[in-house]
């Protein structure tokens, strides 16, 4: 039986953690994770990095959840300028990887890096790699090169990495 994608909500409940901290949401989009992270936050930081995503009026220019900011696009400067290093107890990083070049996800993760709390994680969800009937692929990523490009920045795997993100995703855990 097909699963698809599950709740926002279902999936944090997962982590079975009862505070994540300050939560920086990159890659926010419209803030479909903010209200399932919002019980568990002390703070949330949304930033969506495509602008244009937020100009093509599908995204509000604020979204308010809650105790929740938003600072975006980041068109003209990079995340690492816009937050103290280790200012984040836990980064969300949902379906942002895939929208990138493979030869950017470094710079990406690095920068992530810098900003998370020693201790804190990074949870990652993003989609699945598919093959089209040729056996191309036509979407999405694999999550094998996602974890080793977390490794290789410095990031450890989690004891309790795996989420259940439902069909067509994956979810895991990295701690700094």
């Amino acid at each position: 039986m097909s699963q698809r994608f599950l709740s926002p909500e279902r999936c944090i409940e997962s982590l079975g953690e009862k505070s994540l901290g300050k939560v920086l949401d990159y890659g926010a989009g419209v803030g479909f994770w903010n209200n399932a992270l919002a019980p568990r936050s002390q703070e949330i930081v949304s930033v969506e990095p495509n602008g244009l995503l937020l100009r093509s009026n599908r995204i509000p220019s604020t979204i308010v959840c809650g105790h929740n900011k938003v600072c975006a696009p980041l068109e003209k400067t990079t995340i690492k300028k816009m937050f103290k290093p280790h200012e984040f107890d836990t980064v969300l990083l949902s379906n942002v990887l895939s929208r990138y070049p493979e030869h950017v996800h470094d710079e990406i993760i690095s920068s992530v890096h810098e900003l998370v709390r020693p201790g804190g994680k990074v949870i990652v969800i993003d989609r699945e790699q598919t093959l089209d009937f040729n056996q191309k692929y036509i979407s999405g990523i694999a999550k094998s090169s996602v974890e080793s490009s977390f490794k290789r920045i410095g990031f450890k795997t989690s004891h309790d990495r795996n989420i259940d993100v439902g069909d067509f995703h994956f979810g895991f855990i990295m701690k700094v």
